[in-house]
């Protein structure tokens, strides 16, 4: 009894997690931008909610007049009248195209973000019409492509109608599940030793 007690106790506990898209940008790929380091290319957007273990792909590949080129992912986020890194990664482009993933275990939460690109490679996109946008229902604003040439430290939308294809997932976090569960957990733990208690005093 006691046993079962206990794993009653870490099941209602334990908060079930799913990942869900925040935000998606999806296509064939038949478009793509580039950039280097004078001139980035990023993607925008703005989300009301906080999400945990965050992982972020984004569509790439080399270029054919220089295979196996370098680059770097950057994420930022605003903060007041700044951009602040939250993540950054180099790496080497693949050859072929290919959704790579940059960026796991992160927690974002609500803000508006700028995922940015900078490298001799290409990132794929799609023009307006045919790329399919999905995202949560907190996200808003998301952008076309955006360039800086000031390395990251402020965005342009081009208004060019095209996309770049990336995609970001995590586990949605609600302020009120985790008070809920908490509460929750500490009844159980209670009405679990009143049982204990009531079952030392029969056997004395």
């Amino acid at each position: 009894m006691n046993k079962l007690a206990g794993l009653a106790l870490a099941i209602c506990i334990a908060a079930p997690s799913f990942a869900t898209t925040v935000v998606r940008i999806s296509g064939p790929g038949d478009f793509f931008e580039s950039g280097d380091s004078s001139e980035w290319t990023a993607q925008s957007w703005t989300q009301a909610a906080t999400y945990t273990n965050v992982t972020i792909r984004a569509t790439v590949s080399d270029e054919t007049i220089s295979p196996g080129g370098s680059g770097t992912f950057v994420l930022e986020k605003r903060m007041g009248g700044n951009l602040v890194v939250v993540d950054s990664l180099d790496f080497t482009f693949p050859h072929n195209q290919t959704s790579m993933l940059i960026f796991s275990g992160l927690t974002l939460d609500a803000g508006k973000y700028f995922l940015g690109l900078f490298g001799a490679g290409f990132w794929f996109a799609e023009p307006d019409g045919f790329q399919t946008i999905t995202t949560a229902a907190d996200v808003t604003n998301v952008t076309d492509t955006l360039i800086s040439t000031n390395h990251g430290n402020s965005f342009q939308d081009t208004n060019n109608g095209i996309f770049q294809i990336f995609n970001v997932e995590g586990t949605f976090m609600e302020p009120e599940t985790a008070t809920y569960q908490t509460v929750g957990g500490a009844g159980l733990v209670l009405v679990w030793l009143k049982w204990r208690m009531r079952e030392r005093s029969r056997r004395s």
